[in-house]
């Protein structure tokens, strides 16, 4: 209720004042903080001033007598934690060591955690007991066992996949049914034979015009059938491509072409070239699995844009954690929704030429909202990853109108629980997360319900470490930072050697292993 200006009130908040808040009414502490304070029901997930006391009772404890009867103390438990978690020790009689215990709340810790605490605590002082001059910086917290999780059991990923290209794996495909659908957009059909020969004959004049390994190739193309049949060709004549979206800037495109100098430039008018005489079949090239197979631009948003230059290695191990996680196979419909600058539009070409699915181009234009679900419903899209930002964006029923569409991938940005409790229900909500210096991705979920959403497990042939500053991996709960290491990682940046230097580090776990620090 409004207490303003009522006597009675004020005369009583002053009581309450100097009564109970004794030295706090002369501290510029705010007094709703104070009052929280001093409600044994308050409901906060901390203690308002402080969270953790450490306690050493090393005073001598006063006697106490009465007349005719033996007196000794006994602890009395007051049933309810006064802090979050309250370290009390004493020191044994004689010097014969400390004894002592923990008080915690219930609410914010299990009784394991506080355990796991405890002993990495006894663990830090038995290494400083054993060498005092032990910097704190170089101390363990982490045992021998847990070590060995984190460092390789969390990291069990390994699996024999095959070296092959995305052009390799598209191949495949081809010979297992030519005749199925592969590329789509509007009225615009292609079968995997179509689109296997169109991509061949091209890949025979891009060899002609000088494109082979460690080449270069600039495709300023939109979403549409040519960007990827021009993808296709590149990686067929055994060179890397370049992405670069002809709606940028023209001062941001001609810094990309004129940093990645590349041999030829892929547009619209070179892709209106008859290569009708060029042979259907592939071009022999000797592309090898560390090789480039694409360069992709940074954002730039923390300096100058950077080409990162990405091999074949990893593409094999994203397919198979892709077929193994999103259920995706021969009767999906994989919507290619992705900016080509952007490395989600090669996890896409991935998804669907991996396992015989029809990719599905979107129109050109901003697809946001209705025009996004329509274009769904209508192309019945089976799997799309789209950032959560923009799956925000869709009517409040398209998550109950889009009944053909079994797998949601969100990445690029957090995802909020809520919007995975809304999706999940019916299909896969799944969240993928990788910087641009790794094959798409480093780690993807499970599916997903709703909660906290995590970054998941490592992807197929790739390892995460969480690490301290010295590179070494830090305790469950603690803040370090994320490092990944495995098939999946960039070569490099490319023409700068300092920066992948130290951007690319060598493994303090795998000798002649890089790890990219995140």
């Amino acid at each position: 209720t409004d207490t303003s200006g009522d006597p009675a009130f004020e005369e009583l908040l002053g009581r309450v004042r100097e009564a109970s808040l004794g030295a706090y009414a002369h501290q510029d502490v705010p007094f709703e903080h104070l009052v929280e304070l001093l409600n044994p029901q308050r409901s906060t997930s901390h203690h308002p001033l402080f969270q953790v006391a450490l306690v050493l009772q090393n005073t001598a404890q006063g006697d106490f007598t009465l007349p005719g009867l033996r007196v000794h103390p006994d602890e009395v438990g007051i049933g309810r934690s006064r802090f979050d978690m309250l370290f009390s020790l004493a020191e044994r009689a004689g010097g014969q060591g400390v004894t002592g215990t923990i008080e915690y709340s219930t609410e914010l810790f299990d009784r394991s955690t506080v355990e796991g605490l405890l002993a990495r605590w006894v663990r830090l002082l038995e290494q400083f007991v054993e060498d005092p001059s032990l910097p704190v910086s170089r101390a363990e917290l982490v045992g021998a066992d847990e070590r060995v999780r984190l460092v390789e059991g969390w990291n069990d990923t390994g699996a024999v996949v095959p070296e092959e290209s995305l052009a390799g794996l598209f191949t495949a495909q081809v010979r297992r049914d030519p005749d199925a659908v592969a590329l789509v957009q509007g009225e615009r059909s292609l079968s995997y034979g179509e689109l296997e020969a169109w991509s061949n004959r091209l890949a025979h004049w891009l060899v002609g015009e000088g494109v082979g390994p460690e080449k270069l190739v600039a495709v300023v193309l939109p979403r549409s059938v040519e960007l990827v049949v021009a993808v296709l060709a590149v990686l067929k004549a055994g060179g890397a491509y370049v992405p670069v979206d002809p709606e940028y800037p023209a001062e941001r495109r001609a810094f990309m072409l004129a940093d990645a100098d590349p041999v030829l430039v892929l547009d619209a008018q070179a892709l209106a070239r008859d290569v009708s005489g060029f042979p259907a079949e592939a071009p022999e090239v000797g592309v090898e699995m560390d090789h480039p197979a694409y360069v992709i631009y940074t954002s730039g948003s923390t300096g100058t844009p950077k080409g990162v230059a990405v091999s074949h290695r990893g593409v094999a191990s994203l397919a198979h954690t892709q077929l193994e996680r999103l259920g995706v196979d021969s009767r999906s419909r994989v919507l290619q929704f992705a900016s080509p600058s952007f490395d989600a539009a090669f996890w896409e070409l991935v998804t669907a030429f991996s396992s015989g699915a029809a990719l599905v181009v979107a129109e050109e234009g901003r697809l946001v909202g209705e025009a996004l679900r329509d274009l769904m419903i209508g192309r019945r899209i089976t799997h799309a990853l789209i950032p959560p930002s923009v799956v925000a964006t869709l009517p409040p029923d398209a998550a109950e109108e889009l009944t053909d569409f079994t797998c949601l991938v969100v990445g690029a940005e957090p995802c909020p629980s809520e919007l995975v409790a809304r999706w999940s229900v019916g299909r896969r909500v799944i969240n993928a997360y990788g910087p641009t210096e790794s094959t798409v991705a480093i780690s993807m979920s499970g599916a997903l319900t709703g909660g906290v959403v995590p970054i998941g497990e490592p992807v197929t042939n790739t390892r995460a470490y969480v690490l301290d500053e010295l590179l070494r991996p830090v305790p469950v709960g603690v803040v370090g930072e994320l490092y990944a290491s495995g098939a999946g990682l960039a070569r490099g940046y490319v023409g700068r050697a300092g920066l992948t230097a130290e951007r690319f580090v060598a493994s303090p776990f795998e000798p002649g292993v890089r790890m990219y620090r995140t």
